[in-house]
């Protein structure tokens, strides 16, 4: 899940920047998936060490937002929209 959300977080800044358009973006993200699953399937044992106050506690760093997230997909039907899609 988190690789998905890295690679999606990823596009979603290019579509921002106007680097690809969100049709293209979204070809791509699915293209990267096959990629990801190797990826995952290779190297989804490693465990990065990071020292914070988090890590020492046992905890993960999260963050959810799902009624951010909903808002966030309907974007194109907003007022003020903040970036060209």
């Amino acid at each position: 899940l988190y690789m998905f959300q890295f690679v999606r977080q990823i596009f979603s800044a290019a579509i921002r920047l106007n680097l690809v358009g969100p049709l293209r973006a979204q070809a791509l993200e699915c293209d990267m998936q096959q990629l990801v699953d190797t990826l995952l399937g290779r190297y989804g044992h490693l465990r990065v060490a990071f020292d914070t106050m988090d890590d020492m506690l046992g905890e993960s760093a999260v963050y959810t937002e799902p009624i951010l997230e909903l808002f966030q997909g309907m974007h194109d039907r907003l007022y003020s929209r903040i970036f060209n899609s």
